[in-house]
């Protein structure tokens, strides 16, 4: 089974996704909204922002789609068809 990551559009197995809080758990995030991303895609979320900035400026989606920083990594992780844990994880099958 495969599924699409809501950040980056590519398809990738359902064991390489995710659920993304849009706030951190730990900044009040608990219960609230999340959207399905690769784990590729959620890692980098986590090395590109602070908890802080992603409960405060980017806690929807369209704000994360909107920023310059991910968009630029949306560019580039597209142009790989297989990248990081993703790539990973097929090899083990």
């Amino acid at each position: 089974m495969e599924e699409t990551c809501n950040l980056c559009g590519r398809t990738v197995p359902a064991s390489c996704m995710e659920s993304h809080h849009l706030v951190p758990k730990h900044k009040g995030g608990k219960g609230m909204g999340t959207i399905r991303v690769c784990v590729d895609c959620g890692n980098q979320l986590h090395l590109l922002f602070s908890n802080n900035e992603l409960r405060d400026r980017l806690n929807t989606l369209e704000s994360l789609l909107a920023d310059e920083r991910v968009q630029r990594w949306v560019q580039w992780v597209r142009r790989r068809r297989e990248f990081g844990v993703c790539a990973k994880e097929k090899k083990r099958k």
